[in-house]
């Protein structure tokens, strides 16, 4: 029996390709078709078969129902790209983050409808910030928007508990907090999305635990100055252009934040040095303990207090850079299971909307499925860690 023809318009099957950022011969090859018939199907000389339809909807991320509309839909507006890419074009992003992207903001939208329905009052005061803003008064902004005390954080446990309790923070502060798995740290460590209501950090799952603490501070600060972007973090120390000060504002108010220097330079283990030195990485592994970041950040620190030296920093940067080359190639021994990772990437802000929404009987239980784009059999199990107490470090792997 033959397949059923797909009757779709050329220009969906084009719209779709190209907003997943795939070039024709690349589409193809995941289609396993020659590249003349998808040219075919996308031209209207050929159709695709229902079955084929379906496949290239797997490809694109997109339901296969979106073919057949009579044009395509309005996308987002597309967001800055803050990174200092080596490999490709600045703003060419990869199939997997324009689909984190396009998924972050179709979320954001679902949850501010299910916010407007239960009423929810989103008018949340933040602190504006612009690039006049100095350093050490910006971060103390910050903090006072996720209302931790310095010494709630020096008394965390550990940096899973950091991570944690920051996000916790950033969600009272009605921030969408949203991790991707499916995207490279090489491409992405982090971007924002910047609105008034309910805006959202993106952290990269894939990154260590020090690392998403840090980006998402960064990425609070952009949302802060009001900038939507997609950021990589990678040292700057030039101001050559306006997207390189952000970057340079964005890391320098993240760390006086975390690392307040008055409090560094108070320590008895910093304050005894007067001139700067080249600091053994045992005092760095304490500081870094007592902070909840990472050694990187730490020296980077006493560089910018004056207690050690540029050549020693770059010196120390790269070996850690070596490191984690290293253990990136490592084989991995396994992490959270199903549903822990998706309750990690969805938030506990954005999940919690959706039950609340669910017992307050304006959603049913296939809505609420489709909400968290989750099996029914699943949701007990997501309720039970989300409300039910589950330590929250123990998803976030």
């Amino acid at each position: 029996m033959a397949s059923v023809i797909a009757k779709v318009r050329p220009e969906l099957l084009v719209w779709a390709r190209e907003s997943i950022g795939l070039e024709l011969e690349t589409a193809a090859d995941k289609m396993k078709v020659p590249e003349t018939r998808l040219e075919a199907w996308e031209s209207g000389e050929e159709s695709p078969t229902i079955p084929q339809l379906r496949k290239l909807g797997e490809i694109y991320k997109r339901p296969i129902a979106i073919f057949f509309l009579p044009v395509p839909p309005l996308e987002f507006d597309a967001l800055r790209d803050f990174r200092r890419v080596t490999d490709r074009a600045k703003g060419d992003f990869s199939p997997e983050l324009r689909f984190c992207i396009r998924q972050a903001q179709q979320r954001r939208m679902a949850a501010l409808e299910l916010a407007g329905e239960l009423g929810e009052d989103l008018r949340r005061h933040r602190p504006t910030l612009s690039l006049r803003s100095g350093i050490v008064q910006a971060a103390a902004q910050v903090r006072d928007l996720l209302r931790v005390e310095l010494d709630e954080q020096v008394g965390w446990r550990h940096e899973r508990d950091a991570l944690a309790a920051w996000i916790e923070a950033a969600e009272a502060a009605d921030i969408l907090v949203f991790q991707s798995s499916g995207v490279t740290i090489a491409e992405m460590r982090g971007f924002a999305i910047s609105e008034e209501q309910l805006p959202v950090i993106m952290l990269n799952g894939k990154d260590a635990v020090h690392g998403r603490i840090f980006t998402l501070f960064h990425e609070l600060v952009h949302l802060l100055l009001g900038e939507s972007g997609v950021s990589d973090l990678q040292g700057r120390s030039d101001h050559h252009s306006r997207d390189d000060r952000i970057e340079v504002f964005c890391n320098a108010v993240a760390a006086e934040a975390l690392v307040p220097a008055a409090s560094l330079l108070a320590l008895p283990m910093v304050a005894r040095y007067t001139n700067p030195v080249e600091w053994e990485e045992a005092s760095l592994d304490a500081l870094s303990r007592r902070y909840r970041v990472s050694s990187e950040v730490i020296l980077r620190r006493l560089l910018a207090v004056g207690k050690t030296t540029p050549e020693y920093y770059d010196q120390m940067r790269h070996i850690w850079q070596a490191r984690a080359r290293q253990a990136s190639i490592s084989t991995s021994t396994g992490g959270p299971t199903y549903p822990l990772v998706p309750v990690r990437n969805m938030g506990h802000l954005y999940i919690k909307l959706g039950l609340e929404a669910y017992h307050s009987d304006m959603i049913t239980a296939r809505d609420l499925s489709a909400f968290l784009n989750m099996k029914l059999k699943h949701l007990p199990r997501v309720e039970e860690m989300v409300l039910g107490g589950l330590v929250r470090d123990d998803i976030l792997l």
